[in-house]
C-alpha cells in the first residue's frame, strides 16, 4: 500500500515494532503519549508517521496530521489488511461480568458444531490450533484487524470477540459491525482514574456494541436491558433465567423478538466442587462450573446458538465439556480441601464467587485477594466489604500493583473489612505459600483476582508470576513437611 508516497506493509503503534515497511502511528493514551516515540521508530526505519501534532524527525519523514490517530489507526488498519472483518461473521460479547466464559463457551460450541470459529479474548487469541497471548481483552485496531485477516485467510467463519467498553472509548473497534452483539450485565466498574470519568460514559461505551450490531441479544435480567436496547440499531431478542416481570412483557411490543425462558437449578457433581444443571425447552444442560451466573452465561450462549440455528444437542455436549481457565478453576492438591483460582476482581465477581462457594458448607471459606494499582479506591473498599461479610478468613495481598504501593492499596481494601479475621502480606507468592500451609481439612480457599494471568505488574514491567504453578510449589512443600506421600 503506498501511503504519503511511501510503501506500507504493516501499521504498528508502538514503536518496538516499527521497521522498514511500516507506518507508525502515534497515539496519546492516559500515561503516555507515542509522539514521543516516534524517533525512535525512525532509528527502527519507518519513514511514514500518522501525528495528531508536528513531531521533529529527519527530513526524510513524512508525517500526515489528522485530527484523533486512533480512528485513523482503526481505518488504516482495515485499509491495510483488506477490510478483513468483511469476509467473517462477528459476534461480539460485553458486560461488566462474563464475558470471556461467554466468549469462549461459544467459541467451543460453534466449533464442535463444525463451524470453524476463531476467539478474541481475555484469555488470548485462539485461531485454528495457534494461541497468542493478549494484553487486553480487546486489541489496538492494529492487532486486530491483522488476526482478522489471519482468521479470514485460513477459511475461519465465525470470529467470537469480547468488546470492553475501552474498547470504543479507545476506538479499537470504530468502523466495525458485528453481526451478533451479546449483552451480559452492567454494574459500576472501571471508572475512575484512567479508566472511565463517569458511570453514564461507562454504560455509553457498553451500548456502543449494540449501535453497530445487526442483530442484539441481551440479558433481560439486567436492570439496564431497556437502555441497551433502546440504542440498538438492528433487531433485538432476549434471554432470561426466571420469569419476567409484567412491566418487562408490557415494554416490548410484537416487534421485539421476547422469549421468556424459565431455567430450573438442580445440584450437580463434579471432583468436589459442584458444577451445575438446568433445563431448557426440555432439554438438560450440565456445565463443569458452578454459579447461577454461569447458568445465565450458557443462557446467552445458547440463545446466540438458537439464532444461528445450532443444534441444541450439539450446545448441550459442548457446554458440558467446557471449563475456562483462570475460571472457577480447581488446582488439585491435598485431598481434603479445595484451592480455587478465579479472576474475580471487583466488589460484585467476588462476591458471587464467595457466596458460590459458600453453598458448598466449607469447614472454613478462605479468600486470598488483592486489587489492581491505579484504580479507583471504591472498588477496593467494595471488594474489602464483600470478602468481609461472606468469607471466614482472609489473606489481603497484592495484584498488579503497578506504580502504587501495594501497602497502600491493601490498606484500602482493609477499610471495608470489618470484623472478619484477616491477615496481610505483600508479598504474594508469600500470601499463596501462607494460604497453603494454613489451610486446613474441609477448607475451601479462593484465590481471586489473577484468573488466568501469568503475570504481576509492577512499576510499569510484567513480572512473571504463574499463581497455579505457584499453588503446586506450596502444596508439595506442605506434603513434603507433612511427610504424606502419594501412591
Amino acid at each position: 500500500m503506498i501511503l504519503g508516497g511511501v510503501n506500507v506493509d504493516r501499521i504498528v503503534c508502538d514503536s518496538r515494532q516499527a521497521g522498514a515497511d511500516t507506518a507508525f502511528v502515534c497515539l496519546t493514551g492516559s500515561i503516555t503519549d507515542g509522539h514521543l516515540y516516534a524517533l525512535s521508530a525512525y532509528n527502527a526505519g519507518c519513514r511514514l508517521f500518522i501525528c495528531e501534532y508536528e513531531v521533529e524527525l529527519p527530513s526524510d519523514a513524512v508525517c500526515l496530521l489528522v485530527s484523533d490517530t486512533r480512528i485513523a489507526l482503526a481505518a488504516l488498519s482495515a485499509e491495510i489488511y483488506g477490510h478483513p472483518a468483511s469476509r467473517l461473521k462477528l459476534v461480539g460479547v460485553t458486560g461488566t461480568k462474563g464475558k470471556t466464559t461467554v466468549a469462549y463457551m461459544l467459541y467451543k460450541a460453534l466449533n464442535k458444531a463444525g463451524r470453524k470459529t476463531a476467539l478474541i479474548g481475555t484469555n488470548g487469541i485462539f485461531i485454528e490450533d495457534r494461541h497468542i497471548p493478549a494484553i487486553n481483552s480487546t486489541p489496538e485496531s492494529c492487532e486486530l484487524h491483522r488476526r482478522f485477516a489471519e482468521a479470514a485467510d485460513c477459511g475461519t467463519e465465525f470470529v467470537v470477540m469480547e468488546v470492553s467498553s475501552q474498547a470504543y472509548k479507545m476506538s479499537r473497534v470504530y468502523g466495525i459491525k458485528y453481526d451478533i452483539g451479546v449483552f451480559t450485565n452492567l454494574y459500576p466498574d472501571h471508572i475512575g482514574g484512567a479508566e472511565h470519568a463517569d458511570y453514564d460514559e461507562y454504560r455509553d461505551c457498553k451500548a456502543a456494541l449494540f449501535a453497530n450490531s445487526i442483530h442484539s441479544i441481551l440479558n433481560a435480567d439486567d436492570a439496564e436491558c431497556i437502555y441497551m436496547a433502546d440504542r440498538a440499531s438492528g433487531t433485538v431478542s432476549y434471554y432470561s433465567i426466571g420469569n419476567l416481570s409484567k412491566p418487562y412483557k408490557s415494554r416490548f411490543t410484537d416487534n421485539w423478538a421476547l422469549t421468556e425462558t424459565v431455567y430450573e437449578i438442580r445440584a450437580g457433581n463434579d471432583n468436589s466442587i459442584p458444577g451445575v444443571s438446568f433445563k431448557h425447552r426440555e432439554l438438560i444442560y450440565k456445565l463443569k462450573i458452578p454459579g447461577i451466573f454461569n447458568v445465565s452465561n450458557a443462557a446467552a450462549v445458547i440463545a446466540v446458538c438458537d439464532k444461528l440455528g445450532i443444534d441444541r444437542h450439539t450446545v448441550s455436549k459442548s457446554l458440558a465439556e467446557t471449563t475456562i481457565k483462570g475460571r472457577f478453576e480447581r488446582v488439585d492438591g491435598i485431598s481434603d480441601r479445595i484451592f480455587i483460582i478465579d479472576y474475580a476482581h471487583n466488589g460484585i465477581s467476588l462476591a458471587g464467587a464467595l457466596e458460590t462457594l459458600r453453598a458448598y458448607n466449607p469447614k472454613r471459606l478462605i479468600c486470598l485477594f488483592g486489587s489492581v494499582g491505579g484504580r479507583t479506591m471504591l472498588r477496593r473498599i467494595e471488594m474489602g466489604e464483600a470478602a468481609g461479610k461472606l468469607a471466614d478468613f482472609l489473606i489481603i495481598t497484592s495484584d498488579n500493583p503497578d506504580n502504587e504501593n501495594p501497602l497502600d492499596i491493601m490498606e484500602d481494601i482493609r477499610r471495608g473489612v470489618g470484623d472478619c479475621p484477616h491477615v496481610c502480606i505483600a508479598d504474594r507468592f508469600e500470601a499463596i505459600e501462607f494460604a497453603v500451609k494454613n489451610s486446613m481439612p474441609g477448607d475451601i480457599i479462593l484465590f481471586a483476582g489473577k484468573g488466568h494471568e501469568t503475570y504481576q505488574l509492577i512499576n510499569g514491567v510484567r513480572v512473571p508470576f504463574c499463581e497455579r504453578e505457584i499453588i503446586k510449589s506450596g502444596v508439595q512443600k506442605y506434603l513434603t513437611a507433612n511427610k504424606i506421600y502419594s501412591n
